[in-house]
């Protein structure tokens, strides 16, 4: 992997992390809510036509919403699903290929667009004309409930956040090496034993993409295995 591709995950990682903390209330921290009640079901989704329509990988669902909403991607275009009916996402000129890869509560979706004219981060209200094509990026990973936008560039060494079309802070990645994690003492650590260099921290869990728990991917349609239990705003 390139150093500079190593340096932007690393950067949108840092994103991801400020907009998780940024979005989640004070009493988030307190510890999951009580399960939610749902039955395990099997929900098949109608894909958009098209040459790549059921081949594998261009089949996909990356996130729900709220009401019955689903986004991902099918025959290899941006789409959402309400209910199991699916709908394009439209695009603008020069683009013909892309993934939705997140939705909010709010229904604001977010991805990348790909074609002739290069890759750009969009976002997208079911509704719009067009995706809206965020300054700057070439994906756009995760939004909140707030509206902000985490995503990057992948010619470059930062990530970025977005309101709107605007793009409102810029996280680039540390170029210095990693700290040591060797045991100041003699002695190595026992196993499972935290090392004096390295203490441990309290970190977001990550984000799923492409597959998530209780989602699948089939080679020629995307599938539903269970009902998911709603995102924590």
């Amino acid at each position: 992997m390139r150093p500079g591709r190593s340096r932007a995950i690393a950067a949108t990682a840092l994103a991801l992390g400020t907009l998780l903390t940024t979005a989640l209330p004070a009493t988030a921290a307190e510890g999951p809510g009580p399960a939610s009640r749902c039955t395990p079901a099997l929900h098949v989704l109608d894909r958009l036509p098209g040459t790549g329509a059921g081949s594998w990988g261009s089949e996909s669902v990356n996130d729900f919403g709220t009401g019955g909403l689903s986004v991902g991607q099918s025959a290899g275009l941006p789409a959402y699903w309400t209910g199991s009916t699916v709908h394009r996402v439209p695009l603008p000129s020069g683009y013909d290929r892309g993934s939705v890869a997140a939705v909010n509560h709010r229904g604001l979706m977010v991805g990348s667009i790909q074609g002739p004219v290069g890759v750009a981060a969009f976002s997208y209200r079911v509704g719009a004309a067009a995706v809206r094509v965020l300054p700057g990026g070439t994906y756009a990973a995760d939004v909140n409930d707030r509206g902000t936008v985490a995503g990057g560039n992948d010619s470059a060494d930062a990530a970025y956040l977005w309101t709107g079309a605007t793009l409102t802070r810029t996280l680039t990645a540390s170029r210095r090496s990693p700290p040591s994690t060797r045991p100041r003492s003699g002695r190595a650590p026992a196993p499972c034993e935290p090392s004096p260099a390295s203490p441990p921290t309290a970190r977001p869990a990550p984000r799923p993409s492409m597959t998530r728990p209780g989602w699948g991917v089939g080679p020629t349609t995307a599938i539903r295995t269970t009902a998911p239990a709603p995102r924590t705003p």
